[in-house]
């Protein structure tokens, strides 16, 4: 066999391998921010819940405690509050608001 032809089959062995180390960790990657993306949703409701005194299962009573957080935020001086406009946020990303 022919050096240069033996140098082809080399590089197009690293060559298959880089690809597949990059693709390997891209999905890896893609998995982990899934599941970091999930935790963080549902961190976010818990909270909903524990700010609302709301039980588990007691999804109206959040739905409730969003909407009139969200009256709120609209119409008084709380406008300007943020914590409350990223909390309304959460309960619209985690279908409380309708």
């Amino acid at each position: 066999m022919d050096g240069w032809l033996k140098a082809l089959i080399a590089v197009t062995c690293v060559a298959v391998l880089a690809y597949v180390g990059w693709f390997g960790w891209t999905q890896y990657s893609a998995h982990q921010a899934k599941i970091e993306r999930a935790m963080r949703a549902e961190e976010d409701r818990q909270e909903l819940f524990e700010i609302s005194k709301a039980k588990p299962g007691e999804d109206d009573k959040v739905r409730s405690w969003c909407s009139q957080a969200d009256y709120s935020l609209r119409h008084t001086e709380l406008r300007s509050n943020e914590y409350l406009r990223q909390i309304i946020n959460n309960c619209n990303i985690l279908g409380y608001l309708r």
